[in-house]
């Protein structure tokens, strides 16, 4: 077998500094590499090295998985090993062909709050929300909560990235695919648009659960964009004002859509203009209107101003809406804020 090239990487950030740097980031071949100081016989300053492809490294950053994992698990990842001459500009990575000793691999629970130089997350922009909860919880409970405020965060995030100028080309295509690309003919078209919504937010997008005080009463602390867990929290708060409103603007647009029989119709077939189209525009204005929803127009333009597609994205948003919200009805959860 052939012996495999040694690869030229540069160094991206340190992470750890103790005397000198023991855990840095390093680019190669614009693949991101994450290595650690070790101990290796005939090397001065070596470096345990591996590949990190993107997912996996915000999973480390977001303290999903520690820095063992990635080392010893993920997918894809390749060993390297170097010397490196501190102030060099180029590091040259060899590649690991033996078994890994233990001692070469990090200590097990090491999450990036272990780091001692700033990573980029935090100092981002991500806020605190703080939750009051009471009353009796089970871990599925707090589960799904959890699981429905993300994805009312993750449309809002999605808008607001979309909106923001400054927001690359590439990102904001991604964004528009993730509404369009899909059947929409119900089921899992709904979790699976959502899902790829939360899967483009990268480590200072996305929100994240930073405590659990859990007494009666307790605290819930979630990290997030702070614009963003504004507007979560205030299509929760126009729920509460606008509970009955919201339940018929939400069973008259589906009532229409279901006889109609537009709930399984597939958007590309659907005729985007006359009398049907303009009554579904308007239900769908109504509804997004009670919710606070105050980004419709950018809705409409991520599905291609298509208005059986816009009214399906809004409706999935109500659901969404209401099942957290029923947790602050049954006075589970708390959130003493104005969003007037």
């Amino acid at each position: 077998m052939a012996k495999q090239r040694m690869r030229k990487a540069t160094l991206q950030d340190v992470l750890v500094y103790l005397d000198e740097p023991q855990l840095v980031t390093l680019k190669s071949l614009k693949q991101k590499v994450v290595a650690l100081a070790v101990d290796a016989e005939g090397m001065e300053n070596a470096y345990f090295a591996t590949t990190v492809t993107p997912k996996d490294w915000d999973r480390y950053l977001r303290g999903a998985v520690d820095l063992r994992y990635l080392f010893e698990y993920a997918k894809g990842r390749r060993p390297y090993i170097f010397d490196w001459v501190s102030g060099s500009e180029h590091i040259y990575l060899d590649p690991f062909t033996d078994e890994v000793p233990e001692d070469f691999l990090p200590a097990p629970r090491f999450f990036s709050r272990d780091h001692t130089e700033p990573d980029g997350v935090s100092e981002s922009s991500l806020s605190e929300q703080s939750f009051g909860i009471d009353g009796e919880w089970e871990l599925r409970d707090f589960s799904k909560f959890y699981s429905q405020y993300e994805d009312v965060y993750s449309l809002n995030w999605a808008v607001s990235v979309f909106d923001d100028q400054s927001t690359p080309a590439p990102r904001r295509r991604q964004i528009v695919d993730s509404f369009v690309k899909h059947p929409w003919r119900g089921g899992f078209s709904y979790v699976h648009f959502y899902e790829q919504l939360s899967n483009l937010q990268q480590a200072a997008d996305r929100i994240s659960v930073d405590r659990i005080q859990y007494n009666s009463p307790g605290v819930v602390v979630i990290n997030g964009d702070e614009g963003v867990l504004h507007d979560a929290n205030l299509a929760i708060s126009r729920f509460e004002e606008n509970f009955d409103e919201i339940k018929n603007s939400y069973a008259e647009l589906l009532k229409y859509l279901s006889e109609a029989k537009l709930l399984k119709a597939e958007i590309p077939h659907y005729e985007n203009k006359g009398a049907v189209a303009d009554y579904i525009a308007g239900r769908t204005a109504n509804l997004a209107s009670l919710l606070g929803l105050t980004t419709l127009s950018t809705i409409r333009s991520l599905c291609g101003k298509n208005e059986l597609l816009t009214a399906k994205v809004v409706l999935s948003y109500h659901r969404r809406v209401k099942n957290a919200f029923f947790f602050f009805a049954e006075g589970r959860i708390t959130l003493d804020e104005d969003f007037s």
